[in-house]
């Protein structure tokens, strides 16, 4: 990151100087640099979800609410971004990582009063443990049957089905993954962490290291929502299994 001056980036045009700014901040959080990360942040400009997400990670992992809503509050004045409530359920998520709840359900009902997009009702909805409704929200927008093939439907029935706990649900929805994944030997491990994700919400620690293990070396590789960062495996974090398999991101 060093090797490339800061003043020779051109952040309007460069498409590469921006996602090369926001993978900075994630490997100064990752080293424990606060402060780095914060001074990287400052260089992106607010005009996408991405760049806003990034500069506010610093202060998530924080739990910093003024340094927050001071940014949210430029982002919502200079009028830049347009549907800026699908801001909120992106920090809300880094914020259930951060294991910061109290600010997760301040942040989740901003959209939840003056959304009418169903995704953002039913992410905020899922963060905030209000499973039945999510479900009837999905139900209603986008039944099982007919949108199996999409990635983001598929993961909320199979979550939110794991968290209710109905063995039949959970079932039904279980043999759908396992077909898809059978049929496609190029999805580079997605349905293997989803079956991961279930098997953590419901408490089978091993059988889920075994489908992240499996996802993994099929290509499902780390990002901002997965891993270390998907809430629904914290129960996992400090398991030995699993610090096993962040080796290879800690060691590079």
């Amino acid at each position: 990151f060093r090797m490339i001056p800061l003043d020779s980036l051109d952040l309007d045009e460069c498409v590469y100087c921006r996602t090369r700014l926001r993978l900075a901040i994630f490997a100064f959080l990752k080293l424990d640099q606060q402060d780095n990360a914060v001074i990287t942040g400052r260089l992106l400009p607010l005009n996408n979800i991405r760049n806003v997400r990034c500069r506010l990670k610093p202060f998530v992992v924080q739990g910093n609410k003024d340094s927050i809503d001071m940014i949210l509050d430029n982002v919502i004045r200079a009028d830049i971004i347009q549907d800026v409530d699908y801001i909120y359920p992106t920090i809300a998520w880094d914020l259930a990582v951060a294991g910061q709840q109290d600010m997760v359900e301040e942040y989740c009902s901003i959209p939840l009063k003056n959304s009418g997009e169903v995704s953002i009702l039913v992410e905020c909805n899922y963060l905030l443990g209000n499973y039945e409704e999510v479900l009837e929200l999905m139900t209603n927008a986008w039944p099982l049957e007919e949108f199996t093939g999409y990635e983001y439907v598929l993961q909320y029935y199979a979550r939110v089905f794991a968290h209710l706990g109905n063995s039949e649900d959970s079932r039904k929805i279980r043999a759908i993954i396992e077909k898809l994944d059978a049929a496609d030997p190029y999805d580079y491990g997605k349905h293997a962490y989803l079956l991961g994700a279930m098997s953590a919400i419901e408490g089978s620690t091993q059988v889920a290291i075994e489908h992240l293990t499996k996802a993994y070396l099929e290509g499902y590789r780390f990002s901002t929502v997965t891993y270390e960062n998907d809430p629904d495996l914290s129960s996992l974090w400090d398991t030995p299994e699993f610090r096993a398999l962040m080796k290879p991101l800690e060691n590079f």
